[in-house]
């Protein structure tokens, strides 16, 4: 098997083709961390997601919404941004928004079951 990592730039290249072409890819990535949280977790379990300001953000607010409506108490922590969020991470956060839930911008919750981190972009 030939594998090599992609560097950043060509990795957001690949997710624009992949957007461009209508592919839901933060819908499918914030789906599979909320199915990840599901086996990990116990229904009603108190989930935190840490939302920063691009799409890892954004995966991490699609999967606070999934995981909110089926039935897991989920807090939003997001600090305060000053760049503007991708479009799909914006549509992402509008999505949590209709849950009427709280975003909390200084602190994290100190009993929470399990934490999504969505501040940091994997870089190597």
């Amino acid at each position: 098997v030939n594998q090599r990592t992609l560097g950043l730039e060509e990795l957001r290249r690949l997710e624009a083709t992949g957007s461009a072409a209508g592919l839901p890819l933060m819908q499918r990535a914030g789906r599979a961390v909320a199915e990840f949280v599901v086996q990990q977790a116990a229904p009603g379990a108190k989930i935190t997601a840490l939302v920063g300001p691009g799409n890892n953000g954004g995966d991490a607010l699609v999967a606070a919404k999934l995981l909110h409506e089926a039935g897991y108490i989920v807090t939003v922590v997001m600090p305060s941004q000053t760049k503007q969020p991708p479009k799909d991470a914006e549509k992402a956060l509008a999505d949590w928004q209709l849950t009427n839930e709280a975003i909390a911008t200084d602190r994290i919750p100190p009993n929470s079951d399990l934490v999504i981190d969505g501040l940091f972009p994997f870089v190597r």
